[in-house]
């Protein structure tokens, strides 16, 4: 396959000069590399192209992206022979279901002319991934509050791998950032692209407040795709407190958080009419420094606080103000399921 072997273009052998970006291009079908790592493009070639006039190699991903540039000739590329070239391109194609190549030729200048690609013996290969488990989602425990004893993990598992699963799949989490790992097993076997939600027998431990790392792996013999195997996940265990419950922040900001688009801050107020606390010298203020934005809606919100069992709960703060006169103003809401 060549850009001129016909010998009836206008410079008979060779590329014309001034084309435009891509103007001759020999594009493959769609190959399915989704059961595929490792994954190098080959093929012989005999190219000669001109410093200043552009071959390239080129890689899609699939229809709804772009071509990315995986080669292209920075300086004169004169070969007298058949030259085999290989290049990685595991980066594109991956477990890609519809990878496509084209080699590209285009834009030119205006000097010389050369006879530009000439491919033999186009090939992708790879390594074939039979096995492999992955882990594609951490459901449950949740962030928040609500966690008053140990509770178990739920996740999500795939077969990614082209065969069958055997039905015995080890499985752990581990709190100490993989030192130690809690292990559990899924007696199921997982069909080719098949989900399953487990949940461990093992429970973790969340009562303390504050932020818990939780790695959870699979440890399946033969994996053939390590990349996937685990799953990161902090969450932000926030307190859940009984009555009768007072905080005067200043010991820390009482692990209320802010959210929105930052206008509250926890520290020593020294504002031009807000300039100290009620009691103490740290608080909540929408802003310590200065005044609070226009267009702005944002919140602070407490830790949970249990109410069983009791009856007319009052909620009291001391609070400082100045606010523009009908048109801004600060509201308190409650929740019953975490919001």
């Amino acid at each position: 396959m060549g850009i001129e072997l016909s010998c009836i273009g206008i410079t008979l052998g060779d590329y014309e000069n001034n084309l435009p970006d891509n103007a001759y291009t020999a594009t493959s079908p769609s190959i399915n590399c989704k059961y595929f790592k490792d994954i190098k493009l080959q093929f012989y070639q005999w190219l000669n192209a001109e410093i200043g006039d552009s071959a390239k190699i080129q890689i899609k991903k699939n229809a709804s992206t772009d071509w990315e540039t995986r080669w292209v000739n920075l300086n004169l590329v004169k070969d007298a022979n058949w030259i085999a070239k290989q290049y990685d391109i595991s980066t594109q194609a991956t477990r890609n279901p519809e990878l496509t190549a084209r080699f590209g030729m285009g834009p030119t200048n205006s000097a010389w002319n050369f006879s530009g690609w000439n491919i033999d013996d186009f090939a992708i290969t790879g390594t074939f991934i039979k096995t492999d488990v992955s882990l594609t989602a951490f459901l449950s425990p949740e962030a928040g509050c609500g966690h008053l004893t140990p509770e178990p993990i739920t996740v999500t598992l795939k077969n990614l791998g082209y065969n069958a699963t055997n039905d015995t799949i080890p499985i752990g989490f581990s709190i100490n950032d993989g030192t130690s790992w809690e292990m559990d097993t899924l007696f199921s076997s997982l069909g080719q692209d098949a989900s399953a939600n487990f949940t461990f027998t093992p429970l973790v431990d969340l009562t303390a407040w504050g932020s818990h790392r939780i790695l959870v792996k699979t440890f399946l013999p033969g994996d053939q795709d390590n990349s996937n195997d685990e799953i990161d996940t902090t969450l932000n265990i926030l307190p859940t407190l009984l009555l009768p419950y007072s905080e005067n922040f200043e010991d820390n900001d009482g692990y209320w958080i802010s959210g929105g688009n930052g206008m509250w801050e926890y520290g020593i107020p020294n504002g031009t009419i807000i300039n100290s606390a009620a009691s103490g010298n740290y608080c909540w203020v929408t802003k310590l420094s200065e005044n609070y934005p226009d267009m702005d809606s944002s919140w602070i919100e407490s830790p949970c606080i249990v109410f069983t069992g009791i009856e007319k709960p009052i909620f009291e703060l001391k609070i400082q103000r100045v606010t523009e006169v009908g048109k801004d103003g600060l509201a308190l809401y409650y929740s019953i399921n975490n919001g």
